[in-house]
């Protein structure tokens, strides 16, 4: 990176933001403070260049945080543009409510976003984890944006915001289609966003990662999977399936990812990162763990029972 930028890498997405047909990569730098304080900022590394040894990104491709302690780059996506090139999403959770925004390649240097969605109130940590993809049959883009300190049960209870199809222009996050609020205080849900697809139609799966869980289930994380997109304001405990540590501080949902076929049985797998989790002895160590989403428990011997390491949605094998 650029020298002054800092720490560069810690939140990365790719994508074709020039529209020339190769694949780009966006680098976060959040604790960046180049342009101010902690302002974070965003680069991209053009696609025909990431096949050498390394790349100096050029200041024409970064964008410095204009906002002293907004963190700009703490999450990143990236969004399908109106011309063909892809938008770079970016999160700046640091300052006030938060709020992500949506840049053109050839603007992200200086020019202005296309699209802003602007946290509610101070403390909300909105923009502190984005997504971008089609979550209904309309195949629009849509965004689901983490709000992990959002205080409606008690500090960081954390929320996830569905938008869908949100206009270009400045939007405000009570225009939300839905909204996932974590269980508790200390949840911080929305700590994490991630879509993906799990099942057999072509609307995205909506992955919701809440770090400090519920102290009913351990207080260790849990990540909340949404096959629909909800109506109005409903609570991670309404997901379709639940995943949870029992041990306590492990953070499980700190990152969240689908997997095509991890295990070669034919079906996508979730996998969760729990950077604090002690697996076996190995205090603290952390653990990533892979969840196979199979859509219905399994008989396949026919002998009317199923296997105990099936697993999945429908437990009478119908």
């Amino acid at each position: 990176p650029p020298d002054g930028i800092g720490p560069t890498g810690g939140t990365l997405s790719s994508g074709d933001f020039n529209g020339d047909g190769h694949r780009d990569l966006a680098l976060g730098a959040s604790s960046s403070s180049d342009g101010e304080p902690f302002g974070g900022a965003v680069m991209v590394a053009l696609g025909p260049s990431l096949g050498e040894e390394s790349v100096d990104v050029a200041l024409e491709y970064t964008r410095l945080g204009v906002l002293p302690g907004g963190r700009l780059g703490s999450s990143l996506a990236t969004a399908a543009g109106p011309d063909g090139a892809d938008l770079i999403v970016a999160g700046r959770p640091g300052i006030g409510a938060g709020a992500v925004e949506a840049f053109a390649l050839a603007e992200l240097a200086g020019g202005d976003a296309v699209l802003t969605i602007e946290g509610e109130l101070d403390g909300d940590r909105f923009g502190s984890a984005v997504a971008v993809g089609p979550l209904t049959d309309d195949g629009l883009v849509d965004w689901v944006v983490g709000g992990e300190g959002v205080r409606s049960l008690g500090a960081r209870t954390g929320a996830a915001y569905v938008f869908l199809d949100p206009a270009d222009g400045i939007v405000d996050a009570a225009e939300a289609d839905a909204v996932i609020e974590g269980t508790s205080s200390g949840s911080s849900a929305g700590a994490s966003v991630t879509l993906g697809q799990l099942d057999e139609d072509a609307p995205m799966e909506i992955m919701i990662g809440a770090i400090g869980g519920m102290p009913s289930l351990g207080g260790g994380g849990l990540v909340g999977v949404f096959r629909d997109v909800p109506v109005g304001v409903v609570s991670l405990d309404e997901a379709d399936h639940r995943l949870f540590s029992p041990t306590g501080g492990a953070e499980l949902g700190t990152t969240v990812a689908v997997g095509e076929d991890v295990q070669g049985d034919g079906y996508p797998d979730l996998l969760v990162g729990a950077p604090l989790d002690s697996p076996g002895a190995r205090t603290g160590a952390g653990a990533v763990w892979v969840w196979p989403f199979i859509p219905a428990y399994l008989d396949e011997d026919g002998d009317g029972f199923v296997a105990q390491i099936s697993g999945g949605l429908d437990c009478d094998d119908d």
